[in-house]
C-alpha cells in the first residue's frame, strides 16, 4: 500500500487529528487544535500532507516510513495514530489563517504523528 493510501484509508476512519511534533504538540495542549486532510501526495523520496488546506507537511528522504500505531500518549488505553519517520528532513509549513503570513519550521530527526481524535 502506498504511504498517501495509507494516509487516505487513516483519515477517512476519523473525522480529525491531532498533530504532534518531534518538538511537541503543534498549536499548542495535546489534541487542542485538530485537523483534516486535504491532499496527500507521493514523489519519489518525498511526500506531501496537507492539512485544513493552510498547513503543509513535506517529508523527504529515501528511507522515509509512514506505520499505522497506537499510541499511550493521550491515553494509557492506547489510541490510534500514523507516525512518519526515517526521514531525512521533514518541513513543516503554516499559512496563518485568514492570513498570507506563514512559519517554516524544520526537523532532522524524530517523528511526526497524526493521532486520531476518535
Amino acid at each position: 500500500m502506498t504511504f498517501t493510501a495509507r494516509l487516505s484509508e487513516f483519515f477517512q476512519r476519523g473525522t480529525s487529528v491531532g498533530l504532534l511534533l518531534p518538538d511537541g504538540w503543534y498549536g499548542g495542549r495535546p489534541m487542542e487544535n485538530q485537523y483534516v486532510l486535504t491532499m496527500t501526495l507521493q514523489r519519489p523520496s518525498r511526500l506531501l500532507v496537507e492539512l485544513d488546506e493552510h498547513l503543509l507537511l513535506t517529508f523527504t528522504g529515501e528511507d522515509l516510513r509512514v506505520d499505522e500505531v497506537v499510541t499511550e500518549e493521550l491515553d494509557d488505553r492506547g489510541t490510534p495514530a500514523i507516525s512518519v519517520n526515517s526521514y531525512r528532513q521533514a518541513v513543516v509549513d503554516a499559512r496563518k489563517y485568514g492570513s498570507p503570513e506563514t512559519s517554516v519550521s524544520v526537523y532532522r530527526d524524530g517523528c511526526v504523528w497524526f493521532v486520531s481524535a476518535r
